[in-house]
């Protein structure tokens, strides 16, 4: 007895608002442009959909200029809607001050479609996804229940900021200051950072046994709110300056 489950159809003579199960070779065709028939295969196949408008270049740009984020904008344009910005970092002087490892992180750029975003860039880029099936941190937030299974839970952009190299006074104006230092604040958390050290700390025995015994405990059914202060509440006190990200062990190949 065999099962077969197919994804939902793709008429591309109609505009989605709402999908359920989707057979994701033909969505990406369709959000690609590409013929029917023909899915993407290799990560520059995948620079002719909208949302990757100007990546490479302003990428490449992030990494000349040292930034600290690299974010999507609205262009008003209907052909291309979408284009990338960057947004300074703190100076690398004063990044060593901060024993928390966040003013030294690498350029940052945050999009909810990881693949194309990681394949299209250098080692050097720091890539993160925003929905809680890759984000540690927004798998452990509330899910939207209307929201469409795997993309039902969604990092909020102050949470995005705040683990970030970047100053809050840089922040564009689309950022929410007041709460992306709140959600800074909670990242120093006890509860938080022991998260974050799960997968971010350098492997040894001791970390490789913390793990363990935090996956058994606290680690069972952690959960925090949206709200950075609510998480404040919660899981304080505010251990400012506690580790919460350690550098990267980046070794490029050659150009394949």
């Amino acid at each position: 007895v065999s099962t077969v489950i197919t994804g939902h159809p793709i008429d591309w003579e109609t505009d989605y608002e709402e999908l359920g199960i989707v057979d994701e070779r033909d969505f990406w065709t369709f959000a690609t442009y590409r013929e029917k028939g023909n899915p993407p295969l290799v990560a520059e196949d995948f620079l002719t959909a909208r949302a990757m408008n100007d990546y490479v270049d302003v990428a490449q740009r992030t990494l000349a200029e040292d930034a600290g984020l690299m974010s999507q904008i609205l262009t008003g344009s209907e052909s291309a809607p979408f284009s990338w910005t960057t947004t300074p970092r703190v100076p690398r002087a004063a990044a060593a001050e901060d024993t928390s490892g966040l003013a030294s992180l690498q350029p940052t750029v945050y999009h909810v479609n990881l693949g194309m975003t990681s394949m299209n860039v250098p080692l050097e880029m720091r890539v993160l996804d925003t929905v809680g099936l890759t984000t540690p941190l927004a798998a452990r937030q509330p899910r939207d229940p209307d929201a469409r299974v795997g993309h039902d839970k969604w990092l909020p952009h102050e949470w995005q900021a705040a683990d970030t190299a970047v100053p809050l006074d840089g922040l564009h104006g689309w950022y929410d200051r007041e709460a992306t230092g709140l959600a800074r604040q909670a990242l120093q958390t006890p509860a938080v950072a022991e998260l974050l050290a799960t997968y971010r700390e350098p492997m040894s025995v001791d970390r490789f046994l913390a793990n363990l015994r935090f996956s058994l405990t606290e680690g069972r059914t952690l959960e925090f709110s949206l709200d950075p202060a609510e998480v404040i509440e919660e899981h304080g006190p505010v251990q400012t300056g506690v580790r919460v990200a350690w550098p990267g062990e980046i070794s490029p190949e050659k150009p394949r």
